[in-house]
This record gives structure tokens, sequence and C-alpha cells, in this order.
């Protein structure tokens, strides 16, 4: 008598040939896979390793005038790193009237009001290219001690019209700005 049916594989040869095909396989989309994943884990660990050392730099204005003439009235200006990361400055300028200074004193020199303030008590800081601004640190740009009343108004009124640029970079060299119009708005 004839069997019409076909006879089952065998499973020595299951065992020996097709399995081992299927576990290439599988391995083979694992290694895939695993490839894929890590490398978006990756991408999203250097996206968070650049923001939790990101640099955030501001600048703030101090203008005490004291009415009282025995007071001096104090003008002064911080440049403030208030981000996670260091910032490496690559520049900084001031600029008044279409001029470009390094520090407030050259700024000064160049307008009537140069010689107005006092010069043993104010200072003022060049922030240099390279110069590092660690996190939470805030630096002086420009201290001025005035005792005149009217010469510290003035000199308050004089901020609003000078321009700060700051250039620089976080530790992985991308470049970050801080533009102000004014270094100062009067309280009218």
């Amino acid at each position: 008598m004839n069997n019409c049916w076909a006879e089952p594989f065998p499973l020595s040869y299951l065992l020996d040939y097709v399995i081992p095909f299927v576990a290439i396989f599988i391995s083979i989309l694992s290694v895939i896979f695993s490839v894929r994943y890590n490398r978006k884990t990756l991408k999203l660990t250097e996206e968070h390793n650049r923001k939790s050392v990101e640099p955030k730099i501001y600048g703030s204005s101090d203008v005490m005038i004291y009415l009282n003439k025995e007071k001096t009235s104090i003008i002064a200006y911080n440049v403030i790193n208030g981000g996670v990361g260091p910032a490496i400055i690559k520049s900084c300028t001031l600029k008044m009237e279409n001029k470009e200074f390094t520090d407030i004193f050259r700024l000064l020199r160049s307008t009537e009001q140069s010689n107005k303030y006092e010069s043993d008590n104010s200072m003022a800081t060049i922030l240099e290219k390279d110069h590092v601004i660690v996190p939470n640190e805030s630096i002086r740009l420009f201290e001025l001690y005035v005792k005149d009343i009217l010469q510290a108004k003035r000199y308050s009124e004089m901020l609003n019209n000078i321009s700060l640029r700051i250039e620089y970079e976080n530790i992985y060299g991308e470049e970050r700005f801080l533009v102000k119009d004014f270094l100062y708005q009067p309280v009218k």
C-alpha cells in the first residue's frame, strides 16, 4: 500500500540544521536592535552632558545714588555666570556712539565725564580672551565712586547709552553671546 502522507522531518534534522539558523537570525536581530538603541542612548547622554555644563552669563547693574552729600554714590556693573558650567570669555566690549572700548575708564576718557569720579576707589575689570568665569561667580566689570549727586545721576543716565557685548564659549567650544543694549535703565 502506498502511503500518501509525507514523512515528517526527522527530529535530528531539526536539531542539527534549523535551530542553529534560527538562533543566528535572532542573534543578528538583537545586535542590530542593541546598536540602534545604544546610539540613541549615546546621543541623549551627550545632549544631557552638554546641558549639564552649560554656562549662562547675565549682567546686573548696581546704582546707589545717595542724596546725603557725605555719602559717596556707587555706580557698578556685574557680570555673573548663573549657569552650571564654566564660561570661557572670547571678547568683551563696551560700546557708546559706535565706538568700542575694553573697559569703562577708556570709555569715560572719550567723554567729558572722564575725571568726575574718585579714581582712588573706582575700579574696572578687563575680561580678556580665555578668561574663565566659573559657575556662580560674579565679576565686577566696573565700580565708580562719585561724591557729586548730579554727577552720579549723569553717570547713571550715561549707562543707558552704553551697550555691552560678551562673546563666550562653553567647554565644548560652542559660542554664546550676552548682548545688552543698555547697562542701566534709570527710574523716571
